[in-house]
């Protein structure tokens, strides 16, 4: 399964009112609105936390949302500092590359990470 099918995955499992799918949907609403709160109050400090949860919350709709290559790299910016991320977000900082990618959607930006990879591993 590559990124842009991963959306289908979720639309197949809301349309069948899958319960796990339909609560992390939830969930995520929930998080979005607690964005905006804070946001909204000057809290800037609290985002990257936010995406964080929002992120872990994301892994658990399909298998294939992440790798085990991402999920190493991610505890580890974690484990340096970082909370969360967006744009790179405070992992830029610590980071040896920042590469942004500019999309309008989560399927284009997940499809560039296959072809970073050999460059991530590169030695």
């Amino acid at each position: 399964m590559n990124a842009s099918e991963i959306p289908a995955e979720q639309d197949a499992k809301s349309k069948q009112d899958d319960p796990e799918m339909i609560g992390n949907l939830h969930h995520i609403k929930e998080i979005s609105l607690e964005t905006r709160r804070y946001l909204e109050k000057g809290q800037l400090h609290l985002l990257g936390e936010l995406l964080h949860v929002h992120w872990e919350t994301k892994k658990k709709r399909s298998a294939k949302m992440t790798d085990p290559f991402l999920d190493e790299y991610y505890e580890v910016a974690r484990k340096n500092g970082a909370v969360g991320g967006f744009d790179g977000g405070p992992m830029k900082e610590i980071a040896d590359v920042c590469v942004v990618v500019l999309a309008n959607s989560t399927p284009q930006v997940e499809s560039f990470h296959p072809a970073l990879e050999p460059y991530l591993l590169a030695k």
